[in-house]
């Protein structure tokens, strides 16, 4: 039976007290390290709001340049661009409420508690929103601004973005932890891993399916001369659905910016009744099915577990038996530690997922950029480099939230370890180089890949593909220096241990470290794409200091992290 809201009231209020009392104590534990969240902070808004504002400000503002079609066109990629922010934003919310509500000590802790299993799920549900959410807000704030500076739109225009954005972050949040909570009930994420990855196999092909049938057909190259306009007017259709959540999103922002108001209360009520939908939805499917995932997920399988000599990994153990015995007992050890914690693995699968979604949408858009290169001149040069500061960007999410942790995840029992025949750098360098081959195995190939559907030069692959190897060791450097440097063992989640200073730290260095590498690298390889790199006034001037600045900066970071790391961790106590 369905509890009261008398009785959802008093737990409701004791738990947010308590985590508005949790959120005072972060707080004041910044006043300590008050410098370095500043640094922090002010690397953030200048990398991804001010590099965000300057490529939308001058993308917008040459495409409102070309009448009829660059306005239309603007609006269409606008749209594009909110429907890519929306599948995210349903991946994330699948991903986190799976780890916070289901896979979690706090919510073992809310089940042995008088706490109705609504109060639960809803605090949990306003996390997700919270966790999943912020950055969507980060990465979009820059885009309203150039299109309200495109649009020449008043202040109004803005507070009515902001009252967009409100269901359009809630009604992901209430279909991914929907989808959870059917899916934990149906296939417990500890028990059933084959299922699971069968699911997001699923997912996946059904969203790869979807994008095909968004509208619109795959534009041939053609040359500008023999362009037919009619194809771009069915390229403005893509995405133009009516059932998409950021069609209504991209038609509300469009009505703000005219201050059509019957429009935008139109639009708005699309969103905010569909996202208030979803969490009634959730609310009417909780009491059947909330407790059967959280009992399915502490579910353990019958028969025996361990033993067989069968498995993959006695499989894989047998591949690896040329490396070191202790090098290869760890890599087992990690191996089976990363694969009995679901919440690992299915961000993991998840992610993969967008990857895949991720070149679908460069086949597309390697045939859809003869329609914008008639408005910017040789689009296809800067799809390609910026597919190299994607690839770049995927590699910093995954040594962040993958390799930074796994020194903490040791934990305080690491002291046995130290009892072993063997040196404490040993652990380090096995997780340094395991892990660079790792990232590199998954990133190369997408690289590799995603050029061959650009069609871009050779010297453009070459460049892309030994970036991302250097680029690779140099982030591997970054997270396990840092992971050694200001450890965590005290927590043994670790999204939470990615997402404290040292993690946040991390994430700021990358992407210094990423926007330096290819600032640096942008006009050389445009030069080499042009053919002009020996001719170019500009390169030989300055040729020197472009090579030397990268051979500098990427020593730095490859050599200097994982030595002030070896350092502390030689020193470190473990008790």
């Amino acid at each position: 039976m369905a509890a009261s809201p008398q009785t959802l009231r008093a737990p409701l209020r004791t738990i947010l007290r308590a985590k508005w009392t949790i959120l005072g104590n972060h707080v004041a534990a910044i006043r300590s390290h008050f410098l370095i969240h500043l640094f922090v902070g002010l690397g953030v808004l200048f990398l991804l709001i001010g590099g965000g504002l300057a490529f939308f400000q001058w993308l917008f503002l040459g495409l409102m340049g070309f009448e009829p079609f660059g306005p239309l066109l603007m609006d269409r990629l606008t749209g594009l661009v909110f429907m890519a922010f929306f599948s995210m934003l349903v991946f994330s919310n699948l991903v986190i409420t799976l780890s916070t509500t289901y896979i979690s000590k706090e919510i073992d802790f809310y089940m042995a508690q008088p706490v109705p299993h609504a109060v639960t799920f809803t605090v949990k549900l306003v996390e997700s929103i919270v966790y999943s959410s912020w950055a969507f807000v980060m990465l979009s704030f820059p885009l309203f601004v150039a299109y309200g500076n495109a649009r020449g739109a008043g202040w109004t225009f803005y507070a009515l973005c902001a009252l967009l954005i409100v269901p359009f972050v809630i009604l992901p949040a209430g279909l991914g932890a929907l989808l959870t909570m059917i899916v934990s009930a149906l296939l417990p994420a500890r028990r059933s891993r084959l299922l699971t990855i069968l699911f997001g196999l699923a997912l996946l092909t059904g969203g790869a399916v979807a994008i095909r049938l968004m509208g619109g057909q795959p534009l041939a190259r053609q040359a500008v001369r023999e362009f037919d306009f009619a194809e771009m007017l069915n390229f403005l259709e893509v995405g133009s659905s009516p059932l998409l959540p950021s069609l209504w999103l991209r038609e509300g922002v469009l009505a703000a910016a005219q201050g059509d108001a019957g429009a935008f209360l139109f639009w708005w009520l699309m969103l905010a009744t569909s996202a208030m939908m979803s969490l009634q939805l959730c609310a009417w499917l909780i009491p059947a099915l909330f407790y059967r995932g959280w009992c399915l997920t502490h579910d353990s399988p019958a028969g025996p577990t361990a033993g067989s000599r069968g498995g993959v990994f006695a499989a894989v153990d047998r591949c690896l038996a040329w490396l070191p015995l202790t090098t290869r007992t760890f890599l087992a050890k990690d191996m089976r530690t990363f694969w009995r914690d679901p919440s690992q693995w299915s961000q993991l699968i998840m992610l993969f997922g967008l990857l895949a979604l991720y070149i679908v949408n460069i086949r597309n858009a390697a045939q859809q950029s003869a329609v914008i290169g008639l408005f910017v001149g040789r689009f296809q040069h800067v799809i390609a480099f910026f597919n190299l500061g994607s690839t770049c960007f995927i590699l910093s999410i995954l040594t962040t939230r993958f390799v930074y942790p796994s020194l903490s995840l040791e934990g305080r029992q690491f002291w046995a370890v130290g009892l072993a025949p063997l040196r404490r750098e040993a652990v380090v360098w096995e997780k340094y180089w395991v892990c660079w081959i790792a990232a590199v195995l998954m990133c190369e190939p997408l690289m590799v890949l995603s050029n061959l559907i650009l069609g871009v030069g050779g010297t453009m692959m070459l460049v892309s593909t030994v970036t991302v190897a250097v680029i690779a060791l140099g982030l591997t450097s970054l997270a396990v220096g840092l992971g050694a440097l200001t450890p965590n063992f005290a927590e043994d989640n670790p999204a939470r241990i990615a997402n404290g200073l040292g993690g946040t730290l991390n994430v700021i260095l990358s992407l210094l470290y990423i926007g330096a590498t290819a600032l640096l690298m942008f006009v050389p390889a445009r030069l080499a794409d042009l053919g002009q790199i020996d001719t170019s006034p500009y390169w030989q001037r300055w040729g020197a200091f472009h090579i030397a600045a990268l051979v500098l900066i990427n020593a730095a970071v490859i050599a200097v992290p994982m030595a002030l790391g070896l350092r502390r961790w030689r020193r470190m106590e473990f008790v």
